[in-house]
């Protein structure tokens, strides 16, 4: 066990999460000015590196990045100015470890504010583009218009609920749990297609069993890409980035939640771009056409089938582009 390995284990060990502080640290050295402190978060046990710009120097300037199961948040407006690096997943927590080794040596080697700040700046950018090639591998573009339709709807149920951490843990798609959000016994699944096809895949004969719940919502999200556009997915994350504003922790979900998606550099999905031409919701029940589990022979599993949706037979409220019930 390493030296920091050994600080980790006894600050999660000794964590009550009886303090208003969101870090539990302890200072591991200063090197140039700037403080190094290892500790986790309270209220999730995360392990964290903290850089503190304690000179107040005014190229303490970083830009937010999600890596593979790790984030970069700059605190900017604090007192003094912290750099938190963030261990998300535990599976990474071997890359991890050796990340923020590599820094604390890179840093020990300076004692010149501006030279130590280039050179963390350096090895933070060379880590990113580890982090980027590793592990990233890029959607299909079924996959981008699917989740873009997901991040449609998302903004919509965040900008109707003000417990934002609340909408964001009832986001289940990213975890491929059968349904898309999923609160107490409310639930919501998110298609996505063309307005000129109106045909919609269902993954599997549960996923429209509607009798467990006290509702199962279709949100049926009609697209088409616009190639004069600028609503990529690259914006439609980087507005509810804004929108979540100075909350690290509830931004730190979201970006967890994208990272089990595989999506870990936003950027790459800057090129597509889509228009929502209109919103259609179904309450689904025993008229919605559906093939259940109790139709089936019990030897037949795993069924995946299309449903069409031109006919008119079909209740549904339409939205248009709005969107007006809550999770």
């Amino acid at each position: 066990m390493t030296k920091l390995e050994a600080i980790w284990d006894r600050i999660e060990t000794q964590n009550t999460n009886k303090t208003e502080s969101l870090f539990q640290t302890q200072l591991y050295a200063i090197f140039g000015g700037y403080a190094c402190e290892i500790g986790s978060t309270v209220n999730t046990n995360s392990r964290v590196f903290i850089l503190k710009n304690t000179l107040e120097s005014e190229g303490f300037k970083f830009t937010e990045k999600r890596l593979n199961g790790v984030s970069i948040i700059p605190l900017e407006d604090n007192s003094p100015q912290m750099l938190v690096i963030s261990l998300n997943e535990k599976d990474s927590m071997d890359i991890y470890t050796i990340f923020i080794e590599d820094l604390i040596v890179s840093l020990s080697k300076f004692k010149e504010p501006d030279l130590l700040l280039e050179c963390f700046k350096q090895r933070l950018e060379y880590w990113g583009k580890f982090f980027s090639k590793v592990y990233q591998k890029k959607l299909s573009r079924e996959e981008e218009q699917g989740l873009y339709s997901e991040i449609y709807i998302l903004r919509r149920l965040l900008e109707k609920e003000t417990d934002h951490c609340k909408v964001l843990k009832s986001w289940r798609g990213p975890l491929g749990e059968l349904h898309d959000f999923k609160y107490k016994d409310r639930r919501i699944e998110v298609k996505s297609s063309k307005l000129n096809e109106k045909v919609i895949t269902i993954s599997n004969e549960d996923q429209l069993d509607y009798t467990k719940f006290e509702y199962l919502k279709l949100c049926v999200v009609y697209v088409h890409e616009n190639s004069e556009g600028d609503n990529t997915l690259s914006r439609a994350i980087e507005e509810i980035d804004k929108f979540l504003g100075a909350n690290w922790e509830t931004k730190d979900l979201f970006y967890q939640k994208l990272n089990e998606i595989g999506v870990f550099d936003a950027s790459i999905y800057d090129t597509k771009s889509f228009e929502v031409d209109k919103l259609q919701v179904y309450t689904i029940n025993n008229k919605f056409p559906r093939i259940t589990r109790e139709m089936l022979n019990p030897l037949v599993k795993g069924v995946k089938y299309k449903v069409s949706l031109v006919s008119e037979d079909l209740h549904c409220e339409d939205f248009g582009v709005d969107f007006n019930f809550y999770m």
